[in-house]
This record gives C-alpha cells, structure tokens and sequence, in this order.
C-alpha cells in the first residue's frame, strides 16, 4: 500500500489549457490552497491540482509514477527520496511543533504537563512531524527525567499516518492531547486548546520544494517556486502559523564566525549597476564582496542562503566585477555581481565560506 493519497483538486475551467500537479504536505493544505487560487487568478490559462498527504506517502507516489510537477515536502529526507531537478531545490518554508489539547480539558497548560494526558495521539516516525516529535520526546524527557518520557510514551494510544490526522482526533475529542506542527494547531484555533513548547526543547522544520525528475509542466513548475518565495506568499504562509525562512537575522556565517550586521558599518561599499532576471538595469548599493574579512587569502567563496540556494564564485570574479552584498528593506542581504549571470546572485545570505 502507498497509502491513501487525500488529494484536493482545483478544477480546470473553460479554456484553460496548462495543467500544474503540485504535491505538498498535508500541514500545507490550508496555505497552498489559498496561493494557488492566488496564483491562477494571476495566471489564466492555467489550473493547479493540488494533492496533500504525508511527506512520506506523497514520495511514494511519485516514485511510483504519479504525475506532479512541483513537490513541498515537510522534510528534506522524503524530497530526497526521489528524483528531482537539484537547481530547483529551494527551503521555502519553516515550523514548529505545538501540543494541540482536546477543548475543556483541565489542567493540562505546560510540557511538563503532558505527562498526565490519559490519551495522547502522535504521528508514525516514519511522517516528519512524527520525527520531529520523537526528538522533542527525547529532548524533553532528558530535561523533565526518565519517568516523565516512559509516562508520556505509555499513553500514546495511536500513530497516525499524517499530521491532519493527529489534529483531528484530537479536535473530535478522540484523544486528549496530540502533538502537531503550529500551523495545524492555527489552522483549527477555537476548536481546541494550545501549549506552546519551549525553544530548547522543539524542532524546527524545514520544508523544501523542488520540481521532480519526471515533471511534465516544469516551465510553470519553476514560476510556481519562484512564486512562494516572494514576500507576499510568505505573508500568507505566515498567516497560517509558519515561520517565514526569509525571517531577517542579526549576523551573518563569514568562514565560521558570526559578524553583527548591519556590515555597512564595518565594511567599504560601493554603488553599481546590474541587470537582474527580469532584464532590468537597477543601481545596487552594498558592502563590496572583495572587502569582506578572509577574501583576501581565498580563491573562491561559497555564498548560501536561506533558502539552501548557493552559488561557488571565484574572488577574481568577486573583484573583477565589483560584487556587492545588498541589504533589503527587510534587513535580508542578496549578492549581486554585476556582469554575471543573475543565476549567480543568492537570496537572503547566511553563510559565506572560502576556499
């Protein structure tokens, strides 16, 4: 059995023509329903299926030929499970997990109070979020002791194939307790009761999108991608209880050591002209890459970014071409090197490495 596939299909109208078959996990159902209804309304001439189930199952699928072009898993492991186009590999997305509480039930408001739920509902390790949720039991049992992990571990009376499933039991009243990501617990907010889980004991969850090996519309496939990224996606995945990676941060990884940001007050910068991806000629100002600390003795950097995008650039280049790092409105940073390829340019830096 590949599993039952709970799929949610937008149907073409009239004169529509393009087919786009994204498969993303089932704590995205509420999110990608709404940014694909966006992006059709965008994009005539193209309808969007859209097919939710666990990480796991939907690897199955495409591993047993079901046609989607445009994968979002809840973890890189069940992404990489499968054949797909590396270049368009991107993290679009992150979670936490939260402990949903049955509506009414009494006295149970921390972690440490999991202990005394009678019926708790947790996913199958094999899900990411059940992954995740065995790590925070491991995490939590060593700073609450032994005898509360065994406690807690002695009442989960079922494994359920998908987070969705979790939530539900625990919304029909099921259960008592389950263990679920923020954006379900969001996604279900009045129906149930909420317990936050401290940072040194959660899990944060990374989701990556790419488009599969066997991808039939791959055109719309990289637009669609390119689309989740941008802020107002973002906004909208925020809405429904995620983390947005693009998140700015107060340092950035040069060769292994933070630097405060912003790097405009310790480094020299220049303004300089490229042309992006769109054919536009834009003036860039930012901290010149050639200034930064450790280039001078390197041959070539590493830039990554958030997103896991990263691109190899040698310094002659980096010098050649006047390399800038940018500092966004929102605090984020992007390379620009003007006289390359924009394919070159990375997003929303947090790790610069030289070699």
């Amino acid at each position: 059995m590949l599993g039952i596939l709970a799929a949610f299909v937008m149907r073409p109208e009239a004169g529509q023509t393009r087919t786009l078959n994204v498969f993303a996990a089932a704590s995205l159902k509420e999110s990608f329903t709404e940014l694909a209804r966006k992006y059709e309304a965008a994009h005539p001439g193209l309808s969007i299926r859209l097919s939710f189930a666990g990480s796991q199952a939907l690897a199955a699928q495409i591993g047993h030929g079901a046609p989607a072009d445009v994968f979002a898993s809840a973890s890189a492991k069940n992404l990489e499970s499968v054949s797909y186009d590396k270049s368009s590999y991107r993290v679009f997305v992150l979670n936490k997990l939260e402990i949903a509480v049955r509506k009414g039930l009494p006295g149970i408001r921390t972690v440490s109070d999991l202990a005394r739920v009678r019926n708790l509902v947790v996913a199958d390790p094999a899900v990411p979020v059940g992954g995740y949720t065995e790590s925070f039991l491991a995490k939590a049992g060593a700073a609450y002791g032994s005898g509360w992990e065994q406690s807690v571990r002695s009442h989960i009376v079922s494994r359920e194939a998908d987070v969705k499933s979790v939530l539900a039991k625990v919304r029909l009243g099921e259960a008592d307790a389950g263990i679920v990501y923020a954006s379900d617990v969001r996604s279900a907010r009045g129906q149930l009761g909420e317990i936050g889980i401290p940072g040194n004991l959660n899990e944060t969850a990374k989701y990556p999108v790419a488009i599969p090996s066997s991808a039939e519309n791959r055109n719309d496939a990289k637009h669609f991608i390119h689309f989740i990224l941008d802020a107002d996606a973002q906004r909208v995945l925020e809405l429904n209880g995620f983390v947005s990676f693009s998140r700015p941060v107060s340092r950035l990884a040069i060769q292994g050591k933070n630097y405060p940001l912003p790097l405009s007050k310790h480094y020299r910068s220049a303004l300089m002209k490229a042309t992006d991806e769109k054919n536009q000629t834009k003036a860039y100002f930012g901290v010149l890459a050639s200034a930064l600390p450790g280039v001078s003795k390197a041959k070539s950097a590493t830039f990554i970014g958030a997103d896991g995008y990263w691109q190899t650039v040698s310094v002659a280049d980096l010098v050649k071409h006047r390399a800038v790092l940018v500092r966004s409105a929102d605090g984020n940073y992007q390379l620009v090197v003007p006289g390359l390829k924009p394919s070159t340019w990375v997003n929303w830096l947090r790790r610069i490495e030289f070699r």
